[in-house]
């Protein structure tokens, strides 16, 4: 999950070169409009009409939009921070506005992120109802789990740290504290596991009536493998978290390379959409 913006502790060297950050932001963009096109095509041919998950993906497109947006204007000030405090750079008289730039770019990023990537899993869960609107142990389980997955989505957007998002001179003097560092590290950790653990309940209710649907078999094992899709953003998540933990830097303990994890926040979004978009074409094809 996201982590808080971290430009007042020492910063390990980039370990994405900017130009390589800023085309897999933009090629994740283009992979995720043509996900959208191709489930519009998908649901029009069939339906003749959107639907209401549609609308969410729609939404969420936006959002992956705006975020490759954003990232476009504030690459530059985020990349003078860091090979600022990674030794690479001198300071100069522009610093103190580049951090401004970035802090505010990068709440704006990790707001966006948060509520782009709840979008993709309530457009799951409305695309999950459907398979079950007849059972009535399915449904009630199916409020569970939403009321449970909104409840995470708002402890991830909560647990942002706004104060260190403030004035540059107020997140200078407060968020460089040892404490702050911990909390952040804390917060990383528990959102992960919020992530991973709502993706697994929104998997285990397709699963739970698969073979109580009247379909073929075949189209059963099409659903079922659909419906895996959601294990690849679940082993974004995790491995995504494992592998950018900077633990073996003395000076960095328990810290994160911030490009590194930024990157992989927009690989996870990426990827949820063209998830979103497979399943839309597999149940369109079932019915």
């Amino acid at each position: 999950m996201a982590s808080q913006p971290q430009a007042f502790h020492s910063m390990a060297p980039p370990l994405v070169p900017k130009p390589a950050f800023l085309g897999v932001i933009w090629a994740g963009t283009a992979v995720g409009t043509m996900a959208l096109a191709f489930r519009y095509y998908v649901r029009t041919k069939n339906f003749h009409h959107l639907l209401i998950d549609d609308f969410f993906a729609g939404f969420a497109w936006i959002l992956l939009v705006s975020t490759a947006i954003l990232w476009t204007v504030i690459i530059n000030d985020f990349y003078e921070i860091k090979y600022v405090l990674s030794g690479m750079k001198m300071p100069d008289a522009n610093l103190f506005y580049s951090l401004g730039r970035y802090l505010h770019g990068s709440l704006a990023v990790l707001f966006i992120f948060y509520v782009e990537l709840w979008c993709i899993k309530i457009n799951f869960l409305i695309f999950f109802r459907k398979l079950g609107d007849q059972v009535r142990h399915y449904q009630i389980y199916w409020w569970i789990v939403t009321l449970f997955t909104v409840a995470a989505g708002a402890v991830c957007i909560g647990t942002i740290q706004y104060d260190c998002l403030g004035s540059v001179e107020k997140a200078i003097a407060e968020c460089a504290q040892p404490s702050a560092v911990r909390f952040e590290d804390v917060t990383l950790k528990v959102n992960c596991a919020l992530d991973v653990l709502t993706d697994a309940l929104i998997l285990s209710m397709p699963i739970s009536i698969l073979w109580k649907v009247r379909i073929t078999f075949r189209r059963k094992a099409q659903l079922l493998g659909i419906f895996s899709l959601v294990l690849i953003t679940m082993a974004i998540s995790i491995v995504r978290v494992a592998v950018i933990s900077n633990r073996g830097n003395p000076q960095n303990h328990n810290q994160v390379e911030i490009t590194w994890l930024y990157l992989w926040h927009f690989i996870e979004s990426s990827v949820g959409k063209s998830c979103q978009a497979t399943s839309a074409q597999r149940l369109s094809a079932c019915k």
